[in-house]
């Protein structure tokens, strides 16, 4: 038969790959232990820092306590002096050296600053088994091995490279909590890593950073709800104004009319990774919805990267067009997929051909 040789290969690769298998797996879990014990070491190095840097808070926190109760003591004993010499003048009846005598009392009178010798309190970080195996590391096999390592895309003349996909918590938390300033929180979107813009009900756009400080505020052009937000990879804002069918842009506190339309509203506004801009719009006269995308040009004179109202010419057949039920929010992933909500159907679809590689 054909097949015969092929099959006996195949066993004889299988074969030898059995006994080596075992000799892999033996250094691998060597490699756990391995790093299982440099985890240990670790620990043992913070948990001597902490306790060196508790020894020396309690030096410090001792020898000022001390330093305190010491001279204490000597004031005291200079009172209790100045209190016997008090009373023998007054038994003298000397009135000349009694009205010449200086009790120097005014330095006792103010009292002295009592000394809070306060120990600090140790803040334990609580790790659960799945936490701990998330940061110990993790085991895959090179067939499924998911990550993206590069993806060079090439738009404007440029190469890009997409953001990095990473691994999700198993158990999510929550790193900092930041008051808005809104009642009712609609959108957020970050500025860098620091900071974020947020919008609720009114026209206000605040940005804020992690600790809660206000750093910018500013109000809509037209006074009504901002329906979408977004943030271009120079840091400029972007927003959506369904009132005065514009996408408007915040340059330094300065904000303009980016994009206008006559009878779309736009609701909804995402930044690509290359820059690119995607907008979602809404007619009332013809009931329907559609999704655009413009480019994002480059400012050859100023040197710098400004917002280009030129549309892609060859990529119009990536419009999206749709029905009566609209779309609720666009968002745009590491890749650059384009995430779409429907209002009425409650379902998000993941738009590919919307991707930035030309086809």
């Amino acid at each position: 038969m054909v097949c015969l040789p092929k099959f006996q290969n195949i066993l004889s690769h299988s074969e030898l790959r059995l006994t080596t298998i075992a000799t892999e797996y033996q250094i691998l879990k060597s490699a756990i232990k391995k790093h299982g014990q440099d985890m240990h070491r670790i620990v043992d190095v913070v948990t001597k820092r902490f306790e060196d840097e508790a020894e020396k808070m309690e030096h410090e926190s001792m020898t000022e306590l001390k330093n305190h109760i010491s001279e204490t003591r000597r004031s005291i004993e200079e009172m209790h002096s100045l209190i016997e010499e008090n009373k023998r003048l007054m038994l003298s009846n000397d009135v000349g050296k009694a009205l010449s005598y200086d009790a120097d009392i005014e330095r006792y009178r103010k009292g002295k600053q009592e000394i809070r010798a306060l120990v600090p309190d140790f803040k334990r970080v609580s790790l659960t088994t799945d936490e701990l195996c998330c940061l110990f590391g993790s085991l895959k096999t090179p067939e499924k091995e998911g990550f993206i390592e590069k993806n060079i895309i090439k738009d404007t003349g440029k190469e890009i490279l997409p953001r990095v996909a990473k691994e999700f918590l198993l158990m999510p938390s929550i790193s900092a909590t930041i008051d808005s300033g809104s009642d009712h929180v609609q959108r957020v979107c970050c500025q860098e890593t620091d900071e974020v813009w947020v919008s609720g009900n009114g026209s206000v756009i605040t940005r804020v950073d992690m600790e809660g400080n206000v750093r910018e505020i500013l109000h809509t052009s037209s006074g009504y709800v901002p329906h979408d937000l977004d943030v271009t990879e120079p840091g400029e804002l972007l927003y959506c104004d369904s009132t005065e069918k514009t996408v408007n842009v915040v340059q330094n506190g300065k904000q303009r009319a980016f994009l206008q339309y006559q009878n779309w509203r736009p609701m909804g506004i995402a930044v690509t990774v290359a820059g690119e801009i995607i907008v979602s719009l809404y007619s009332d006269l013809e009931g329907c919805s559609k999704v655009i995308k413009y480019c994002l040009g480059r400012n050859e004179e100023q040197g710098q990267e400004t917002l280009s109202l030129e549309r892609l010419q060859p990529k119009l057949r990536k419009v999206i067009q749709y029905d009566e039920r609209g779309v609720c929010g666009i968002d745009i992933d590491f890749a650059d997929k384009l995430w779409i909500g429907e209002v009425d159907s409650g379902k998000i679809k993941v738009v590919e051909y919307l991707q930035l590689a030309d086809e």
